[in-house]
């Protein structure tokens, strides 16, 4: 989910993705990720925009950084001093923040890879790969894109890898790959993926 968290006067964009697991700040082009616990994270950029560009834009990831950080050690401290007064001798474990993929954004990047897929597969032009980083493109790198090739790969028939699955596969293969992969995320019924035969 993609959700505006505040205006900007200087021309920031600052949106929540994944129920709020990750701020996205935006700047003429640049995009910069920051996490719960303040990590800061730049992702593979598609803009060549000026240097002076991206500082602006690490500069509010940074404000943003500092606050989560701070909410963090803010929320582990009250942790603490709860567990101190219910239990003086307990141990205390400092918790990790969630850091796997929400289902709906990677199922939402599959389904628009599928529809891609659908429309416009060719094994030349547009194969497996182009059409999952063009979802990924479309959504925003809504989620990391290694994940999106991991549910591919689980969805793969034994003893074969997506680069093979791909150089072989058909149009109804390729959206059967898609197809399989968000059936193992959701759990809905769906066809199965094409087995692809090995070249010899």
């Amino acid at each position: 989910m993609n959700t505006p968290l505040s205006a900007s006067t200087n021309g920031v964009d600052v949106r929540s993705f994944n129920s709020g697991a990750v701020t996205r700040v935006r700047y003429r082009g640049w995009i910069v990720d920051v996490d719960r616990a303040g990590t800061i994270t730049v992702p593979r950029q598609t803009v060549t925009s000026a240097a002076e560009d991206l500082a602006v834009c690490l500069d509010a990831a940074r404000t943003i950084s500092a606050k989560n950080a701070a909410d963090t050690k803010a929320a582990a401290e009250a942790a603490r001093a709860a567990a101190a007064a219910a239990e003086p001798a307990a141990h205390i474990v400092a918790a990790v923040p969630d850091r796997r993929p929400q289902l709906r954004p990677l199922v939402q990047v599959l389904q628009a890879a599928c529809a891609i897929a659908d429309q416009h597969w060719h094994r030349g032009r547009n194969d497996i790969y182009t059409c999952t980083k063009q979802a990924w493109l479309d959504h925003e790198m809504s989620v990391p894109f290694a994940w999106l090739l991991r549910a591919l790969r689980e969805a793969l028939p034994p003893n074969t890898t997506l680069t093979d699955y791909n150089d072989q596969a058909d149009h109804a293969g390729a959206v059967g790959l898609f197809d399989t992969a968000i059936q193992n995320l959701t759990g809905a019924q769906r066809r199965p993926p094409t087995p692809i035969q090995a070249a010899s």
